[in-house]
């Protein structure tokens, strides 16, 4: 598959768009064993999720793992969205006070590389039903959800009880990052692609004016903000994120095996996780 570089073409509606969360759905045996870790429990704060984000017990069908702008969401295979094991997504979003709704839909809508369709995703607080989202995704086959969102900051005023005038990443998470984790955030994916997602994920960023930081045959390297996307095509009915790199405080030595993910540091200040 042949590629032009995707140069930006200076839209800054759409090119400050950034990684917020990572979802993947394990298997009994992994989840089991990740919710019984207590290694895993000091590399960054978990919760059950919204909106009280309690701590993760047996009941848990998710463990969300909190990072200082973005967050891991490992669910089981009983997990109440109904998502079979070996799913996994994607969500990228644009900060609330660098780019209105409006904005990048005019954006996306001008687009004639992809055609993108607009949802919304709500929350009820006290039996009312408050915007939490709204999100733009392509057509396009593959087995990896990505969507594209800006999220509202009135959510935020109901979640904490505060008033918030913008939403960034760093805003929804505050109150659960802990400092005092190993993990101070996502710092890169990597992917083994099958030629569909390979196909999806290229055009889509390039209808969003995502610059390519490196390429050349079967293999395209994107960085979006602070992350580094690494996405290889590879022969493989499914694809799966092969690895999550963190940044980490220190370096601590790690090595933890739970079920079909290891986790491990390098010599640099870094922390992967490992997809088997």
């Amino acid at each position: 598959m042949a590629f032009s570089g995707q140069e930006s073409r200076g839209n800054s509606d759409l090119k400050d768009l950034k990684v917020n969360h990572i979802y993947v759905v394990v298997d009994s045996a992994t989840f089991n064993a990740l919710k019984q870790s207590n290694e895993l429990s000091t590399l960054a704060n978990q919760d059950k999720g919204l909106p009280n984000f309690l701590p993760v017990d047996n009941s848990a069908t998710t463990i969300y793992m909190r990072f200082k702008s973005t967050y891991l969401e490992i669910m089981g295979p009983e997990n109440r969205f109904k998502e079979k094991i070996g799913s996994i997504g994607i969500g990228f979003s644009w900060d609330t006070f660098n780019s209105t709704l409006d904005a990048v839909q005019k954006s996306i809508q001008e687009s004639k590389d992809l055609r993108f369709q607009k949802s919304e995703a709500n929350w009820s607080f006290g039996g009312k039903e408050i915007l939490w989202y709204s999100f733009f995704y392509s057509d396009l086959k593959g087995d990896i959800a990505t969507w594209y969102a800006i999220y509202n900051p009135v959510f935020l005023n109901y979640l904490f009880n505060f008033n918030y005038s913008e939403f960034k990443r760093e805003d929804f998470l505050k109150k659960v990052f802990d400092q005092n984790k190993k993990i101070i955030d996502l710092s890169g994916i990597v992917i083994d692609s099958n030629a569909n997602d390979f196909n999806k994920i290229t055009k889509e960023f390039k209808a969003l004016n995502i610059k390519i930081e490196k390429q050349k045959p079967g293999l395209v390297i994107y960085k979006l903000d602070s992350v580094t996307i690494k996405l290889k095509l590879a022969e493989r009915k499914d694809s799966m994120i092969k690895e999550l790199r963190f940044r980490s405080k220190d370096k601590t030595r790690l090595n933890i095996n739970l079920g079909n993910i290891r986790i491990k540091n390098s010599t640099s200040n870094q922390i992967s996780m490992m997809f088997e």
